[in-house]
């Protein structure tokens, strides 16, 4: 009863009216104790509740702010909120606004929720450390993400499980541009992606603007003919 008072509720229920009645789709704890203290006669049964309705498209994230705001929740179950957000044509800044975080924290999350469903089951089942996670979604190949974590996973060893590691298995045929000296030697990414070469957006580099090139042969070829022209 901690957000009710002398002096009334202090924080809104929020509904959603369909029709003429509102269903509570936030503060259903508040809305019930409301209706405990009108049992013991502290509260009228004509008390006026403040109320805040939203639009049926806010439904979910009113629900959902509630619980994030109520109780600690397990990452992946944030993760599947913001899928959920997506999918009800809610655009990424938008999500942003609505949980007070950064687009590119938005970014993030979705970009965990799209690892391997074998890696968010041990994720949740503590046996995968969010930084792990992260290493391991170094690549979107999922096939490649859990053969990198099924080869280490039983090893009780916690040095080929760092995230480091992690990272450069799953990168064995891409490359980090920002750690590899070829990139700048060859004429930067530019000249690879001119030569055809593939490249992705890093979400998890320190500003969120890393690239990774997926053709680390292409890479090869492009260094061999710049040794060429010079020679």
């Amino acid at each position: 009863l901690h957000k009710l008072t002398g002096h009334g509720l202090l924080q809104n229920l929020v509904v959603n009216m369909v029709g003429e009645f509102g269903g509570v789709v936030a503060g259903g704890r508040r809305y019930d104790a409301i209706g405990l203290l009108i049992e013991r006669g502290e509260f009228p049964d004509t008390y006026p509740v403040p109320v805040q309705v939203v639009a049926d498209d806010a439904v979910t994230a009113a629900s959902l702010t509630e619980n994030f705001q109520r109780e600690a929740m397990h990452p992946a179950d944030e993760f599947d909120a913001f899928l959920v957000l997506v999918d009800q044509s809610w655009t990424i800044d938008t999500i942003a606004d609505a949980f007070g975080v950064t687009p590119l924290v938005v970014e993030r999350r979705l970009k965990l929720r799209a690892a391997a469903p074998a890696l968010l089951e041990d994720y949740r089942a503590g046996l995968l450390t969010t930084d792990q996670l992260i290493a391991l979604c170094g690549t979107d190949n999922h096939e490649r993400q859990i053969a990198v974590w099924s080869r280490v996973r039983e090893f009780e060893s916690h040095y080929i499980k760092t995230p480091a590691e992690l990272r450069k298995a799953v990168l064995d045929t891409e490359v980090d541009a920002a750690k590899d000296p070829r990139v700048a030697f060859i004429g930067g990414i530019d000249a690879y992606e001119k030569a055809g070469g593939k490249v992705r957006r890093d979400l998890f580099a320190t500003d969120g603007e890393g690239v990774i090139l997926e053709d680390s042969a292409l890479l090869e070829s492009l260094v061999s003919d710049r040794l060429k022209e010079i020679d």
